[in-house]
């Protein structure tokens, strides 16, 4: 989800086309690697092979979905009238944007929650769909994709579900703390082996 504390001082923001531009390039590079590691398991053997692939596409599967989820905030942020920042952020980040949580109403805030799930969910379907699903390259990266909705869902739905019952969304927010990130970490990776355990 996206920085719960608005920054107070003045941000230029940048392109929304850069931005957009930006993180296209970027899911085509991972997807490209992924595709280079899959042909190459193909036509190979090697332990070697199937260990960089798996590898390749569990990385690959949080990078997908991450970016889904969190340009799906964005979407569900702005389509509902929300006020955001957009901003650079550290280069591992997925963070893309601020929610100006004294300006936008809770409504605002539900739809880019839900915004969020229906990104990630939304690439999930989408792989599940169009990939056969009979090798590892192509079920472990379904399965990271998987893992990765179960961690957001986890960590999102209670601060959803006390905004539904009236909670303020920041005060709400802010109750997530370290220790329910890691739980939710850990179901996540769960989920993510049963499902890789379950297609194979």
């Amino acid at each position: 989800m996206t920085e719960a504390i608005d920054r107070q001082e003045e941000i230029k923001e940048p392109r929304l086309t850069s931005m957009l531009l930006k993180d296209a390039l970027i899911l085509l590079a991972a997807l490209s690697l992924w595709a280079a590691a899959h042909s190459w398991l193909q036509f190979s053997d090697l332990l070697l092979a199937k260990i960089l692939v798996a590898a390749d596409a569990l990385v690959v599967g949080f990078v997908v979905a991450s970016l889904f989820h969190e340009w799906g905030h964005y979407a569900g942020a702005r389509g509902s009238g929300g006020n955001t920042t957009r901003f650079i952020g550290k280069p591992l980040s997925i963070f893309r944007f601020n929610f100006n949580f004294q300006k936008n109403t809770t409504t605002q805030f539900l739809w880019m929650s839900y915004g969020g799930q229906i990104g990630h969910w939304g690439i999930l379907a989408f792989l599940f769909f169009s990939l056969p699903l009979n090798n590892l390259a192509e079920v472990t990266l379904l399965a990271s994709v998987f893992g990765f909705c179960v961690f957001a869902l986890v960590v999102e739905y209670k601060i959803v579900w006390e905004v539904l019952r009236g909670m303020d969304p920041l005060e709400s927010l802010k109750k997530l703390n370290s220790k329910k990130i890691r739980n939710s970490q850990i179901i996540g990776i769960a989920a993510g082996i049963a499902f890789l355990i379950l297609l194979r």
